[in-house]
């Protein structure tokens, strides 16, 4: 398991807290922004950025523009099944897109998102692969010795 500092971005508080919740048990910490230009003040310093692609400040056209501007890996989200415009944004350079689901499953008293798995193993290729993080890591490792 990899340690991460992830930035969510996402206006809608009960699908970030839902998101968090879920994701939790990994070992990871959240910071939560509503506004993709918040979001693209305050990113440095994070290892990924989950990304909701319909925000109250940015329809999906301004926020798949804006996926370049991020110096972190991003992962996009959404509520819909949008196969195009998951293909614009990794094309903008987004690692991957995970589609949020409304339909919650109870399984056990617990709540469940059915693609949740995908997820995780979308942050953790994301993170794993990002060369940008690897360069982080060099040069704090060099000011620690």
């Amino acid at each position: 398991m990899v340690f991460m500092k992830i930035l969510v971005v996402e206006d809608h508080k009960s699908q970030s807290d839902m998101v968090i919740e879920l994701l939790r048990g990994n070992g990871w910490t959240f910071n939560v922004v509503t506004h993709l230009e918040e979001a693209l003040k305050i990113e440095t310093g994070f290892d990924l950025v989950l990304l909701d692609l319909q925000l109250v400040d940015s329809d999906y056209n301004e926020t798949i523009a804006a996926i370049p501007k991020f110096e972190t890996s991003v992962v996009v989200m959404s509520s819909i099944e949008v196969s195009d415009i998951a293909r614009q944004a990794c094309k903008m350079g987004a690692r991957g897109m995970w589609r949020k689901t409304r339909d919650l499953l109870e399984v056990g008293g617990d709540f469940v998102v059915p693609p949740l798995s995908g997820l995780v193993e979308t942050i953790e290729g994301a993170a794993g692969t990002d060369e940008r993080r690897r360069a982080r890591r060099k040069k704090l490792q060099a000011l620690l010795t």
